[in-house]
């Protein structure tokens, strides 16, 4: 598999290319009043609204401000498109699926991790960030998950 690798805040993450559906510079990103820390806001791309997550507010590591090489990574999972703000992208790497070691047992990434490649980039589980990311039919905007403060 070939891995899309990035850098947020002190962590290096990977996601498979095959779900990468465009990178894009971090510019115009209209944040939400209510929603949970971990949505930045969202961003108008090429017509379609996206939803933009920030790894570090939802694994409990802190921002540091932008960059100039702040971008965003669109990702499709299935029918849903989202984006991963990314502080700076590092470039695509192959990696065999034996190279990967289980995830962290523990820990706010835990849940969003399949495995850890031998150069410590965490793969994203992005199944599980999709499944996080729960629009609230009234409001139309993100709700947060059971015990998660609004």
């Amino acid at each position: 598999m070939e891995l899309l690798v990035f850098d947020v805040a002190r962590g290096r993450y990977g996601v498979e290319t095959g779900h990468v559906h465009e990178v894009f510079a971090l510019d115009g990103l209209a944040p939400l009043p209510g929603v949970p820390a971990f949505l930045r806001g969202v961003v108008n791309h090429r017509g379609r609204i996206l939803p933009v997550i920030d790894l570090g507010g939802l694994f409990g590591q802190a921002r540091e401000g932008e960059g100039e090489g702040a971008r965003v990574v669109a990702v499709e999972v299935g029918a849903m498109r989202f984006g991963l703000a990314a502080d700076a992208v590092v470039g695509i790497t192959p990696v065999a699926g034996r190279e990967l070691a289980p995830p962290p047992p523990a820990g706010a990434e835990a849940p969003f991790v399949r495995g850890v490649t031998g150069e410590l980039v965490a793969v994203l589980a992005l199944e599980a960030l999709a499944q996080r990311i729960v629009v609230d039919d009234e409001g139309g905007r993100a709700a947060p998950k059971r015990g998660e403060a609004r």
